[in-house]
């Protein structure tokens, strides 16, 4: 297979002699560190590596007729990726799906995407790199989430509410492309299954990176699990760092408690008051804190006791600090972690 790099200079030295990125296409110019060409692709190149810059991005644009046919791999030297080749990649990733249904209108994702379409952007630009980067300076954890063999994480094991030997599910709420469950456990048959609102992106973008992925993300929000699957059907539920980004994380609570089975566990940990440290940006739209030992969803329009609003239907306990936090060594925020037990 032959390959073409479109990038600047510095991202052509930083990658040379890398498997795949075996040639250069650029052009310097006076007024810009680079630009492109796309006609100065070589004959017989079937898979283009394409850094993440406007120029190169906008030159695409142009020339999808003449690329259609081409493989195209996108990947970022940089963590900075501005809006505009964002929103140029998503509007590439339609193109690619020919009909751009990868939002389905039937959901509410396509109707708040107005609003949100430059968070979703950076979320897809932000897992495009990292799988171009393979994890960057998160590849322990990007190798881990590949492992087929990984062991479930103890923290998740001791919410599992059955006897040793028999077949356990779990859900993974906001996966993204890689769910970070673990897949085995010594004393159970499990069976994972992820949803992410983007998952038709995220399948798209795997095929594109060549990474195969032990469980594949389906489409589906958390407001609308119970058009995927049946109630009482999971024997643990777990959700990171993704209700703040739900247009009715109340709705997306209750619908987590639909689908996990009686007496069975559902397990949310994420960033205390993301909303106010993002600044209410984009998909950060909700804070999570407590109050005594009570939950509390909010924002500068509305809070809920969460604590006391599902009390009919579900006991909701706050854990220690630090009871499950993903990256300890890197992380810098402080997590809220909430177990639920549907009764």
């Amino acid at each position: 297979m032959k390959f073409v790099t479109l990038c600047s200079r510095t991202a052509l030295k930083s990658y040379k002699g890398q498997e795949g990125f075996c040639g250069g296409v650029f052009c310097h110019t006076p007024d810009e560190d680079f630009s492109i060409d796309i006609k100065m692709i070589p004959e017989g190149i079937n898979t283009v590596y394409v850094e993440f810059k406007k120029i190169f991005i906008d030159k695409l644009l142009d020339e999808m007729n003449m690329l259609s046919n081409k493989r195209i791999i996108f990947f970022s030297i940089s963590k900075q990726v501005d809006t505009e080749a964002a929103r140029s990649y998503v509007e590439y990733m339609k193109y690619k799906s020919k009909a751009k249904k990868d939002f389905d209108t039937e959901t509410s994702i396509d109707r708040f995407m107005h609003k949100w379409i430059t968070s979703i952007e950076h979320e897809l630009v932000h897992w495009a790199c990292s799988l171009a980067a393979k994890g960057g300076e998160y590849q322990d954890d990007y190798n881990s989430r590949l492992q087929p063999d990984r062991l479930l994480q103890e923290e998740l094991t001791k919410y599992i509410n059955v006897e040793p030997g028999v077949q356990v599910e779990i859900l993974d709420v906001g996966a993204g492309p890689l769910t970070i469950l673990g897949k085995k456990h010594h004393q159970y048959e499990l069976v994972i299954n992820a949803v992410d609102p983007l998952g038709n992106f995220y399948q798209q973008m795997l095929k594109d990176f060549d990474v195969n992925a032990p469980i594949q993300t389906q489409t589906c929000e958390v407001e609308n699990l119970t058009q995927l699957f049946e109630r009482n059907r999971f024997d643990l539920v777990f959700m990171r760092n993704a209700l703040d980004h739900c247009y009715d994380p109340i709705l997306g609570i209750n619908e987590m408690i639909n689908v996990v089975k009686p007496s069975s566990y559902i397990l949310l940990t994420h960033i205390i008051n993301v909303g106010e440290i993002e600044s209410y940006d984009g998909l950060h739209q909700w804070n999570f804190s407590q109050e005594g030992d009570e939950f509390i969803i909010w924002n500068k329009d509305s809070q809920t006791n969460v604590t006391r609003f599902f009390q009919d239907i579900a006991d909701v306990r706050i854990l220690p600090p630090n009871s499950y936090s993903p990256n300890k060594e890197l992380d810098i925020h402080k997590w809220i972690t909430v177990l639920i037990r549907k009764k």
